[in-house]
């Protein structure tokens, strides 16, 4: 079961760059089925409601051969949470945008992010991006080191501008320098 779970964040790392929704949705699916022989539960509740919203994304759902591993998961977290909590983690997870739900699959559960991120609700990628702005790189090399467009770099600066309530790069690279890298992280 570790090394599936291994093998299936390895495959949201790559989905993450490659953006294949109906990949996303098959990954994450499994990846519930593997979290609930785990043990872990809530988490695991949490994730199918991810792979059901991205499974409404692709306009289509779960092969009928594999439906039945589906109801076998959410027949056990059923029984562990109860049905309550299963509905309230399926619905939070359904819920979650595109980059907060890679974002919580990806999380090392056992490493809380730097306190001035989880405020702000700054994505993993964000964070990336706003490091290597406050290295005072451009879009274009941004976008190279990570596998990212312009247009997509782009796009997420003008989110970090937004949830930091700043105006320009130089705010960004500010932001950074005073609450990332100035503070231990994790």
């Amino acid at each position: 079961l570790a090394a599936a779970e291994t093998a299936l964040l390895d495959a949201l790392r790559i989905d993450r760059r490659l953006d294949d929704v109906w990949h996303l949705a098959w990954t994450s699916e499994t990846l519930a089925w593997v979290t609930v022989d785990r043990g872990r539960n809530q988490r695991a509740a949490r994730i199918l409601g991810i792979a059901s919203a991205f499974w409404a994304r692709t306009g289509s759902g779960l092969a009928r051969p594999w439906r039945r591993y589906h109801d076998a998961a959410e027949t056990d977290l059923r029984w562990a949470i109860g049905e309550p909590q299963l509905a309230d983690e399926i619905e939070a997870g359904a819920q979650l945008d595109h980059f907060r739900a890679l974002s919580f699959m990806l999380e090392d559960v056992q490493t809380p992010p730097a306190p001035a991120v989880a405020a702000l609700r700054v994505s993993p990628r964000e964070l990336e991006v706003a490091t290597l702005v406050a290295e005072g790189c451009g879009n274009r090399e941004i976008g190279e080191r990570l596998f990212l467009s312009p247009r997509t770099v782009e796009t997420h600066i003008q989110h970090l501008m937004d949830k930091l309530a700043v105006g320009s790069r130089a705010e960004i690279a500010a932001w950074h320098t005073r609450e990332v890298a100035g503070k231990p992280q994790g």
